[in-house]
């Protein structure tokens, strides 16, 4: 069974998540039953992985390989930084190697949407450090 929301695109995610708006009565009819709570968080993820699914392109659409590499590179000093000063479950030190092998393969095949996807993974976990010093320049 495949998912549906990896194959299409932002603007019919949206459109299914009005969808599923729709069905739901207003508020102002009285309290929510579970299916019409479900219904709504349903819709609130499929916006949410449009939105997730636009700024991979526009990353990908604004950064050149290069620009990507040395965004990816910089964010993995920081974390590969971190990582020496604090205990680190050793499954995340595997995760972050899988990730920036799969980055550079994406950029050496010049698939810029993998390879930003995976920064903005990156910059997900670096903001576990979002108040030390480097965060900023390592996040740019």
């Amino acid at each position: 069974m495949s998912d549906k929301t990896t194959t299409t695109g932002p603007a019919t995610l949206r459109e299914r998540a009005a969808s599923l708006e729709g069905r739901v009565p207003p508020a102002a009819a009285g309290p929510r039953t579970d299916d019409e709570r479900m219904l709504l968080e349903k819709a609130a993820a499929l916006r949410a992985q449009a939105d997730l699914l636009e700024q991979q392109a526009n990353i990908a659409a604004a950064a050149g390989t290069e620009v990507l590499r040395e965004q990816i590179d910089r964010a993995v000093a920081f974390l590969a930084a971190r990582l020496a000063e604090y205990e680190v479950d050793p499954t995340f030190h595997r995760a972050l190697g899988r990730a920036v092998g799969y980055a550079e393969a994406c950029l050496d095949h010049h698939q810029l949407e993998g390879a930003a996807r995976q920064l903005l993974w990156l910059h997900a976990e670096a903001r576990a450090w979002r108040k030390h010093s480097d965060y900023f320049k390592a996040i740019r």
